[in-house]
């Protein structure tokens, strides 16, 4: 399955010829590779133990498939990567104790031009801990999403709680996610704040519409934030009857959420991802669920959907798994690339 997909391509052409034929005749097509991401945003650490680094591969994408080559390379900052329609490349680092800086490769860049910086907060919102980033979007206009997170890690589990909603010195929610125009750098205000009452922040995503997707662990819940930027208002949350740990979230066009859900306890097998129409809400099942048979706790990395394909990083395995978005059940991959020390991935140009 490592070798480049090329019998599948020439297929996928000639059906795609057809279904435009097709067209002529006032029948509706789909072509999914028409509408594919130029490139796969790949976040890896390299290097032997005590003397890692992280990098950022970007690899094309074929009609869909990565190549089996990136064609670039960008140094990396951390395991978390998200990428602007433009092209920006974000990542964050930073362990809280010193301020967290979000690093921005620009268009053009071979590395990092500017950077956010996010202060440690916990003082003023009342937090006996450390401000941290949990995890990072973006916007089909560029604005950059981070997950503000104070907490306090001691003995035992870590705790959030803030006794303030907002900071305002610098307007960085105590708990939420700050939300910076597509040019902010320094220390920035961010252009608006949603201050959240969930714990740990692990993924988020947001859809065509500015529709802002958050889950939050403690509850297993994933919450929902319409109009984010200019004026977000709570729109819905899905329960966790079908959703345990939230890794990665990904959106489609049509505003379908996709789950990469972990399994429901650390030496459970059989992962899920689990697909959300814009019409559910509540306990609401999902409207399709691809079952990840063996795929332990800590298997899971990132998801990322494009063109009718959907990517999952299988931890375990080394590898980029490829699933149709129409499939269902106990599905097996129906293509996979091979790549060590992988991290999370992104689509983009």
């Amino acid at each position: 399955m490592d070798r480049p997909p090329a019998r599948i391509r020439a297929l996928q052409a000639i059906a795609c010829a057809l279904f435009v034929a097709l067209a002529v005749f006032g029948l509706e097509y789909r072509c999914f590779a028409a509408s594919a991401p130029g490139h796969l945003y790949v976040s890896r650490h390299v290097g032997s133990s005590g003397q890692q680094t992280w990098v950022i591969d970007r690899f094309p994408l074929v009609n869909g498939f990565p190549a089996k080559r990136a064609d670039k390379s960008y140094p990396g900052y951390g395991s978390q990567i998200a990428v602007a329609a433009n092209g920006t490349i974000y990542m964050p680092a930073g362990n809280g104790i010193t301020p967290v800086h979000i690093y921005a490769i620009d268009p053009g860049n071979d590395k990092a031009d500017r950077e956010i910086t996010i202060p440690n907060t916990a003082r003023r919102c009342e937090n006996p801990g450390r401000t941290t980033v949990d995890s990072i979007a973006t916007d089909a206009n560029g604005y950059l999403f981070a997950a503000v997170d104070n907490y306090f890690s001691g003995i035992g589990p870590r705790l959030h709680r803030s006794r303030r909603s907002l900071d305002k010195g610098t307007g960085l929610p105590c708990q939420g996610v700050a939300i910076f125009s597509p040019s902010a750098s320094g220390s920035a205000s961010p252009v608006q704040a949603i201050s959240l009452t969930t714990t740990y922040m692990p993924t988020q995503t947001v859809d065509a519409a500015d529709n802002l997707y958050v889950a939050d662990t403690g509850s297993g819940e994933i919450l929902e934030y319409s109009n984010a930027v200019n004026a977000p208002q709570f729109a819905r949350e899905l329960g966790s009857l079908y959703t345990y740990v939230a890794y990665s979230l990904a959106t489609d066009s049509s505003a379908n959420l996709y789950v990469y859900d972990a399994p429901e306890c650390r030496t459970c097998n059989d992962g899920a991802i689990n697909v959300f129409p814009p019409s559910a809400s509540g306990q609401d099942p999902p409207s399709s669920s691809i079952t990840l048979e063996g795929m332990k706790f800590n298997d899971f990395g990132g998801i990322a959907q494009g063109g009718g394909y959907i990517y999952a990083t299988n931890l375990a395995l080394r590898r980029i798994d490829m699933y149709h978005v129409t499939d269902n059940g106990k599905v097996k991959p129906f293509f996979h690339r091979r790549m060590s020390d992988l991290a999370t991935i992104a689509v983009g140009p």
